[in-house]
């Protein structure tokens, strides 16, 4: 039987570069839908707006959020994480530690997490 928990809604955005700062991010999304959602950017997609909003692809970025895992799914052999469409370059981490980097949006990743689960 499979078990199977949906990652997407809300999580929330922050950088290195705000210290301590975080904004509401919905995934599937992206950094600039945020900082736009967040009235942080104008419209990069309007106009030359896009010129305006450079300074952000500079940054590094972390989605984050919480999410709570049942003990069906904790007494299983194998738990994968199934991440697709992840956009490009990402080092996804569960409890502080790596489950897997990515390095292309084109590509399906599925690393076996059961033990950084808790």
């Amino acid at each position: 039987m499979s078990t199977m928990i949906d990652l997407g809604g809300e999580w929330r955005l922050g950088s290195p570069e705000w210290k301590d700062k975080t904004i509401p991010a919905e995934l599937p999304g992206d950094n600039y839908s945020a900082l736009l959602a967040a009235g942080m950017i104008p419209d990069p997609y309007f106009g030359r707006n896009e010129e305006k909003v450079q300074e952000f692809r500079r940054y590094e970025w972390e989605f984050a959020r919480e999410f709570e895992v049942s003990e069906e799914l904790l007494a299983k052999q194998y738990v994968y994480l199934n991440c697709e469409m992840v956009d490009t370059f990402a080092t996804i981490r569960i409890n502080g530690r790596k489950a897997v980097t990515t390095e292309n949006a084109f590509c399906r990743y599925r690393p076996e997490v059961r033990s950084l689960l808790e």
